[in-house]
């Protein structure tokens, strides 16, 4: 890790450093000491934030999507921003708009499509909507722009407190002008009351220690625009409290729990689809139905409206109960049947059915009232009937069939799986948390179905992000191409096999139907490591174990089977280019006296044959070089078939070839050899219609011992064999002579 602060912890400064601020507004006297240290604080947020959108868009990949998303994050927060500044603030728009906006300049004047009037012209008009509505005048467009085209940080700095000292000279011309003539009907009697506009600098010496790396931010990397419209509400319901409205305090709860619960369903939603991922995806889905349901019935003391809100609350719980169910079944590789998830949507509908039915038919509820004298804020109140009693136990069932199947598994996994697992047992308990609390009237009978509800899509969030389960091992095998060559074959960390492809199948049958590496013990022994190399029906395969890693943590592990025939096919064959001769295909000297030398060290003796083919040149010469080629093919298969396996042979080039018998030193069993071949030699011209064009002489050295050097054995009987062969040729040929 590098020196200095990543992203994630710079983030994390602008985070702790806008929340002092937005504190100091609602809660701290601003002209107060504490007032203005708090709002010193807070302006480190604007200039890192400014920074890290030139950064954002110089390193994105697409555009248009973070532009979309930049969007999408303005307008979630209006509401929640209003909430909090009530209407201190008018009409204009939170610092995430103005960070859109410095997004939208910076990508109008880093155009190349764009020409320079246009650009010209669209950057007037972003400028004139920040001027008009944004929150901060012009300053985040300046700051982001200064990030992203100054040269070096040195000259950004510069910019950046130029600019600053600029902002603060005109805030106080305007507050002393203001002062004289009244130009709007707000007042600051005091003109250094904006001093801590100066606190913008103090952000430059964190962003100088800035090193470039991303770090891992809470929640993922969107976790700032996440915060943003949370502390909001969270603020607004202090301000709420501490004016004594118990119920906005209680309604703003829960509407900051359907956010953060719609908020975590829509990063869910945006991710690449896996089945694991769809199934916390139905979970978060009806959780967030459920709160929908729930801020519906407290909205008002209406006890119609109330109660479709109760109607709609028990569709979000058979959404978030199947849910858990399918989830629970993904995580832990249990195969539910089909049937048991069409028995529980069937009976989902019928609660559903009796709940909207409940004031006609009495079945789920037998009474309904609203009793708007209980304090502090009204509350319905339902007498239950059997159908009530018929959903807690059918979710109960579907809850502690997902315990066990979670605690049998959690049993037989470790690390990272089973954390997960953890996280989701949490997350199907929260629920019930709701229960206990009334139960135990910790809250005077009113639900806090926001904290319940937020903690499932929370520990179900954090099982599949933090822990790294959006594709992990399950979208690698469903994506994996299921018919290309190599066999490919997925496991999780406990050897659990996800996915297997069509070739893995053809090559190991059995592995259809298995869940279980455990089972299959030459699979075992390719996942340990221990097979690199496989020869399986006439052909030759390797194996690979590569680890599947995201987020960080080992997801489990992939095993690949190529099919390397053809390559090692291949590498025969150059090597018996390398070792033999083009023409003849017996070996050629290099092969030949690397043999011998391998012999003769390890004891060995023999005899070195040397043959020289009679009068060849006028083979070549009266029937061509093709003739010529046959003459030399049958010496090679003259002296291969007398070599039977046991000698070595060679073509040293041109028309001689070489011959070691190996263990023969008798000369008159080697004079025998001699003949025989002289004579096989003849009879095969014969067989080729080639007979009388030439014939062979033949030199013969004897080893009967080695030296202890077998390169210099080697030149000895090679010299020596070449000089017999010379005496051969000059005895009238067709012959053999013996060296000495």
């Amino acid at each position: 890790m590098k020196k200095g602060l990543n992203a994630a912890q710079l983030k994390t400064i602008a985070i702790i450093a806008m929340v002092c601020d937005h504190t100091a507004w609602g809660f701290v006297e601003m002209l107060s000491l504490p007032g203005q240290i708090m709002h010193i604080i807070g302006r480190l947020t604007i200039p890192i934030m400014c920074f890290f959108i030139a950064e954002g868009y110089r390193k994105t990949s697409n555009l248009q999507r973070y532009i979309y998303r930049m969007t999408g994050y303005a307008l979630v927060t209006i509401v929640p921003f209003y909430l909090f500044f009530g209407e201190e603030y008018g009409y204009r728009q939170n610092i995430i708009f103005d960070y859109l906006l410095a997004l939208l300049v910076l990508t109008v004047t880093d155009s190349k499509e764009l020409k320079k009037p246009a650009k010209a012209v669209l950057v007037i008009l972003l400028c004139g909507v920040s001027m008009a509505i944004g929150g901060w005048v012009l300053l985040p467009i300046v700051y982001t722009l200064i990030f992203y085209y100054g040269k070096d940080f040195r000259q950004k700095s510069i910019l950046i407190t130029a600019s600053t000292l600029l902002l603060e000279a005109v805030m106080v011309s305007f507050i002393l002008i203001n002062n004289r003539f009244h130009l709007v009907e707000t007042e600051w009697t005091i003109w250094y009351q904006w001093m801590y506009f100066l606190g913008f600098v103090l952000a430059l010496p964190l962003l100088a220690r800035y090193n470039g790396e991303k770090g891992k931010y809470p929640l993922g990397k969107h976790f700032f625009y996440i915060f943003y419209g949370c502390h909001f509400l969270v603020l607004y319901g202090i301000k709420l409290y501490l004016a004594g409205n118990v119920f906005g305090v209680y309604f703003g709860a829960h509407l900051l729990g359907l956010v953060c619960a719609a908020a975590i369903t829509l990063r869910l939603a945006l991710a690449r689809p896996s089945r694991p991922q769809i199934a916390a995806l139905f979970i978060c889905i009806g959780g967030t139905v459920y709160l929908c349901g729930f801020v519906t019935e407290i909205m008002r003391p209406d006890v119609s409206f109330a109660y479709a809100g109760v109607t709609i609350e028990y569709f979000g719980e058979c959404i978030l109960l199947i849910g858990f169910l399918w989830f629970m079944s993904e995580l832990c590789k249990i195969k539910i049947p089909e049937l048991l998830y069409m028995i529980a949507g069937a009976v989902s509908v019928v609660m559903v059915y009796l709940v909207a039915t409940a004031p006609q038919n009495g079945i789920f509820y037998t009474d309904i009232v609203m009793n708007a004298d209980l304090k502090p804020f009204h509350r319905m109140e339902l007498s239950y009937g059997a159908g009530f009693y018929s959903f807690i136990v059918f979710s109960a069932i579907i809850c502690i069939s997902t315990i066990v199947m979670g605690a049998v598994s959690a049993r037989r996994t470790k690390g990272i799986e089973r954390r997960r697992i953890n996280m989701v047992l949490i997350s199907i308990l929260c629920p019930w948390i709701n229960l206990v609390v009334r139960a135990l009237n910790f809250t005077g009978g009113y639900e806090v179905e926001a904290f319940s509800i937020f903690g499932s899509a929370f520990f179900v969030y954090t099982a599949i992000v933090t822990y790294g389960y959006f594709d992990s091992v399950q979208l690698a095998g469903e994506n994996a191409l299921h018919h290309i060559s190599e066999g490919v074959l997925v496991t999780d960390t406990v050897n659990r096999i996800l996915y297997v492809n069509k070739s893995m199948e053809e090559l190991f049958p059995q592995v259809a139907g298995q869940t279980d590496c455990r089972e299959l013990a030459e699979i075992q022994e390719m996942l340990a490591g221990n097979v690199p190399k496989l020869e399986k029906d006439g052909k030759i395969y390797e194996t690979q174990v590569s680890p599947l890693e995201e987020h960080g943590y080992i997801q489990g592990y992939m095993l690949c089977i190529r099919d390397m025939t053809e390559h090692y096919e291949h590498l025969r064959e150059a090597e018996r280019f390398a070792n033999s001769d083009p023409l003849t295909g017996i070996p050629n000297r290099n092969c030949f006296r690397n043999c011998f030398m391998e012999y003769i060290q390890d004891g060995g003796k023999g005899c070195m044959l040397m043959f020289d083919l009679d009068n060849f040149k006028g083979v070549n010469d009266s029937l061509g070089h093709t003739e010529g080629d046959s003459v030399l093919i049958t010496m090679a298969k003259t002296i291969s078939e007398a070599s039977d396996g046991k000698h070595f042979t060679c073509r040293i080039g041109g028309d001689e070839f070489c011959m070691f018998l190996t263990g023969m030193t008798e000369k008159e069993e080697i004079g025998k050899m001699c003949r025989r071949l002289i004579n096989s030699f003849a009879d095969n011209l014969d067989k080729a219609s080639l007979g009388g064009v030439t014939s062979i002489s033949v030199g013969a050295a004897i080893l009967e011992k080695c030296s202890g050097n077998a390169d210099s054995d080697f030149r000895r009987i090679y010299r020596e064999a070449d000089n017999a062969l010379y005496d051969a040729k000059h005895s009238g040929k067709s012959t053999f002579k013996f060296y000495g």
